[in-house]
């Protein structure tokens, strides 16, 4: 029998004790184990069921699985609410590991100082398990603001002083490009911008497609795309995933801040 079908296994037999046997008994107690930064119980008892399966507490007798794309079940689940509680938005929780899921784990594994990879790893597990630390790139920045770390490829956002999320991005190529006779490098250039245009929806423009635009630097945008890799691709603009683009006019919009940041401008 395969570790998915293990795990599987367990997660059903743990539901039927629930089920069967009621709350679990009185005296349990948690402690964590430091060393390997995985929750821990002295004394296990049965899971209950709109904990575990809404992904509300630690898992509890199941084998932490490398998780792939495509990969299905209610640890994906629980990884998705995690995702959220941490503010890296995973789209609606439907426990599969599809693209969303992905971008906003690649989030979380940049801003935590590991390279993206497309699976669930044990080094990721400890993440979201023990949760991660994040500071503000700009200290004194406005309570509703943007900031963009070309560095790291991710972008934050802050609603009346509150992170709200952190996403997933791809920044300018640096590749040259001709456009209408004109030539250029793509890049997004760094600095303190405001929010002056939006535009609901998707624009056609000559150098692609951007959905919901929320432009903050001349034709420079951050939008939606449907390919937002782990490499900078675009011709200048922020692209950030569907989902994302699809919530974040909600919580930035005409008149907030962008700072846009490099420690390695060119």
């Amino acid at each position: 029998m395969g570790r998915t079908a293990v795990a599987v296994l367990v997660a059903m037999l743990m539901v039927a004790a629930v089920l069967g046997s009621g709350p679990p008994a009185a005296g349990a107690t948690e402690a964590v184990d430091s060393s390997a930064g995985r929750a821990l119980f002295e004394e296990p008892t049965a899971p209950r069921v709109d904990e575990e399966i809404l992904g509300l507490a630690p898992l509890v007798g199941i084998t932490y699985r490398e998780i792939q794309p495509g990969d299905r079940g209610f640890d994906v689940r629980w990884i998705q609410n995690r995702l959220i509680d941490l503010h890296f938005d995973p789209g609606t929780p439907d426990g599969k590991m599809g693209q969303g899921t992905l971008s906003a784990l690649w989030a979380l594994e940049k801003i935590s100082g590991l390279e993206p990879v497309d699976n669930v790893t044990p080094e990721v597990w400890d993440i979201l398990l023990n949760g991660v630390d994040i500071q503000p790139l700009v200290a004194d920045g406005e309570p509703t603001r943007a900031e963009i770390d070309l560095d790291l490829q991710v972008m934050e956002v802050w609603k009346d002083g509150e992170l709200v999320l952190v996403t997933h991005i791809s920044s300018g190529s640096g590749r040259g490009y001709c456009n209408g006779g004109r030539c250029r490098r793509a890049v997004t250039p760094t600095g303190d911008y405001t929010i002056n245009r939006t535009i609901d929806g998707w624009r056609h423009a000559p150098l692609g497609n951007l959905y919901n635009p929320l432009y903050f630097n001349g034709g420079i945008a951050i939008h939606g795309s449907g390919f937002v890799p782990t490499w900078p691709d675009s011709h200048g603009c922020v692209r950030v995933p569907m989902h994302v683009a699809e919530e974040l006019p909600s919580i930035i919009n005409r008149g907030d801040p962008v700072h846009v940041i490099s420690n390695t401008d060119a």
